[in-house]
Parts: C-alpha cells; sequence; structure tokens
C-alpha cells in the first residue's frame, strides 16, 4: 500500500470543499507518489496552495505569481515531430520586433514597482503564446539560442581571419 503525504490529505481537504470531484490516485510508475485531480474547468485556491513534489497540468494554470524552485518543461524527442532546425536569419528577424518596455498592470498601484517585459500585441506572432494576449517566453529562449549560436560562430570565423592576418 502506498502512503500519501500529509501534505497531499491536507490538499485533500482544502480542495473537497465545493469540490465533489477531487480524487487521489496512487501512480505506480514513481515512487512514494501521490496525485491529485481536479474534474472540471476551472479550480481555483484563494490563498496559497502548496506542493512539496509536483504539479502535472494538460492545460493551462493561470496566476500573479508563481514561485519555483525549478521549472521543468517536458521537452523529450518522444513527445515531439515535425522537428526542424531554426534558420539564424529567422531567429534574429523575431528577435528583432522585442521592443522591451516597463509597466504596471492595471490592477496595481502606483507604489508597486515597474515590470519589465514586452506587449504581446507588439511581438512576431512566432513569439506569442496560444492567444495573441500572452507571449511564450521559451519560444524567446529559442530564439535567443540560435542566435547566440550563430554569433559563436561567426566570432570564432573573425578570430580565426585575425589570427591569419597578424601571422606572418
Amino acid at each position: 500500500m502506498m502512503k500519501i503525504r500529509k501534505t497531499h490529505v491536507m490538499l485533500i481537504a482544502l480542495f473537497a470543499v465545493g469540490f465533489s470531484a477531487v480524487y487521489v490516485s496512487a501512480q505506480q510508475q514513481r515512487p512514494n507518489p501521490a496525485d491529485i485531480r481536479v474534474n472540471t474547468n476551472f479550480f481555483r485556491v484563494k490563498d496559497q496552495l502548496r506542493v512539496d513534489d509536483t504539479i502535472y497540468c494538460d492545460r493551462r494554470i493561470q496566476t500573479d505569481t508563481v514561485f519555483y524552485k525549478n521549472l521543468q518543461k517536458i521537452s523529450s524527442r518522444d513527445s515531439k515531430k515535425d522537428i526542424e532546425q531554426v534558420d539564424p536569419a529567422t531567429a534574429y528577424e523575431v528577435l528583432r520586433t522585442l521592443d522591451t518596455v516597463q509597466y504596471r498592470y492595471r490592477d496595481e498601484d502606483e507604489n508597486e514597482k515597474m515590470t519589465y517585459g514586452f506587449i504581446a500585441e507588439d511581438v512576431d506572432s512566432r513569439i506569442n503564446g496560444k492567444n495573441s494576449k500572452t507571449i511564450s517566453t521559451d519560444h524567446i529562449v529559442a530564439f535567443m539560442a540560435s542566435v547566440i549560436r550563430d554569433q559563436n560562430r561567426r566570432i570564432k570565423a573573425l578570430e580565426l581571419r585575425l589570427n591569419s592576418a597578424e601571422s606572418p
């Protein structure tokens, strides 16, 4: 029999208020697992949700702030198809659309610190999230990695030319 952590039992009690579709199931493939599932399209925690292990989400999590120690995205070749390299020229083109701005959200008062980022409607569509109101930071990182790799290749080529020009 699998043990369920005290944290999970407390969460079950918290979630069970107002939701009849909460259940816990043990999954054989992970050691000491407990899985909390909510069968609803809308799930709200008013104050704080603490999970000591892992949250799996098939759709989306929407919140103001997320604190985490380690955020991992599923990125295995096994979960992907139509894999192609990004042309560095495309990556440069996409990154040129990024206009870094500072702002406050409409529900924040003037005492709040400024936030730095991008405006979703002003960026290249390849950076937009699933709707035009969000951006995908993963896409930005991928384009940046392509540009950095290309710049490193160019720097090495220039260093070789410079070294050969300096040699007698």
